[in-house]
């Protein structure tokens, strides 16, 4: 697979000395789903926000494939994060009105993306009158709507219930393939990250650092089916067992 993103020894202290992140190295490559897994406070959100270049590095290199231009990159962050006066078409087309786009299909666009996250019939709706579930859908549709390479997810699922986070995990898969994009991936569920994931790098604490590199493969499609299997209970306990290993390991 050709790396789209590869981090060589990233580190990154705050201003209070913090040592946050410290030696990162790994690699992401085009077209799969890339899972940072670990506990709270082992840098994954850190690192998501230095590679969306929302907070600066300390040390350490970020080289792209390509240099990614303005849209390249899109977010979905832990809350929605939605305009409250604004309906569900015009959240989804925030990212327009931000950068002064018009293009004749633009409003296409909105609503094709809008179609594709399931949420055909609420364009007019405002976020009060949204589940917790269909929030979500409308910030990876607002994420999605100018079309990143590469789309930066910060735990987007953490707070909902399991069958709805079940569902959305099924139907990120879907909605990536179609739209041909590149995801990298934060959450502290080893079964998300074994459902989602093409490539998962378990990190450890204090400071965050990569502690062990796992790449899967999937025979057959990712349903409810395989979540029954065997080989994902299996694979489930293997990064499990790495996870619990990598926060007792202090050195």
């Amino acid at each position: 697979m050709t790396a789209l993103l590869t981090i060589h020894h990233l580190c990154k202290t705050f201003d209070n000395g913090t040592a946050a992140l410290t030696d990162v190295e790994l690699s992401v490559s085009a077209g799969q789903v890339t899972t940072l897994l670990g506990a709270s406070g082992c840098g994954k959100s850190t690192l998501l926000k230095i590679v969306a270049g929302l907070l600066s590095k300390s040390a350490g290199q970020i080289d792209w494939a390509d240099v990614p231009a303005r849209g390249d990159i899109g977010f979905v962050f832990q809350e929605p994060t939605l305009l409250p006066w604004a309906t569900v078409r015009d959240n989804v087309a925030l990212p327009f009105t931000l950068f002064h786009h018009k293009s004749p299909d633009e409003a296409a666009r909105v609503q094709n993306i809008i179609d594709l996250v399931g949420l055909a019939g609420f364009e007019g709706a405002y976020p009060r009158e949204l589940s917790g579930g269909m929030k979500m859908r409308v910030s990876l549709a607002r994420a999605l709507v100018s079309k990143p390479k590469v789309l930066l997810m910060d735990e987007p699922f953490a707070a909902l219930d399991e069958i709805t986070r079940a569902k959305l995990n099924s139907d990120l898969l879907q909605i990536c393939a179609q739209e041909k994009v590149t995801v990298l991936f934060v959450t502290h569920s080893v079964q998300e990250a074994v459902f989602l994931s093409d490539s998962i790098f378990v990190m450890r604490p204090r400071p965050g650092r990569v502690y062990q590199h796992f790449s899967l493969t999937h025979a057959g499609l990712r349903n409810e089916d395989y979540r029954l299997s065997a080989a994902f209970g299996e694979k489930v306990r293997e990064i499990s067992l790495s996870l619990k290993a990598s926060m007792e390991t202090t050195s």
